[in-house]
């Protein structure tokens, strides 16, 4: 299993249950709408400084969003 997929789908999750639009997450972050875009498809992985961005706008910490993705891939990262 991929990285880029599931974190895709735990973000868009993440950012519905804030009210946040794919354009407000990236206002939020710092980060262009094609990124939030293609992160959420799952086209992309995000990079460490892209993680903190997106952890701070949605007002987590980053490991709240690795723990959010799937066990088997948690696994690999803690």
């Amino acid at each position: 299993m991929t990285f880029a997929k599931p974190f895709g789908d735990m973000l868009k999750e993440k950012r519905k249950l804030r009210g946040l639009s794919q354009m407000g997450l990236a206002m939020k972050s710092g980060r262009s709408l094609r990124c939030i875009q293609y992160l959420e498809a799952g086209t992309q992985e995000p990079t460490l400084s892209t993680l903190y961005a997106i952890a701070h706008a949605l007002d987590l910490r980053v490991m709240d969003l690795i723990e959010a993705l799937p066990e088997e891939l948690n696994d690999m990262y803690n």
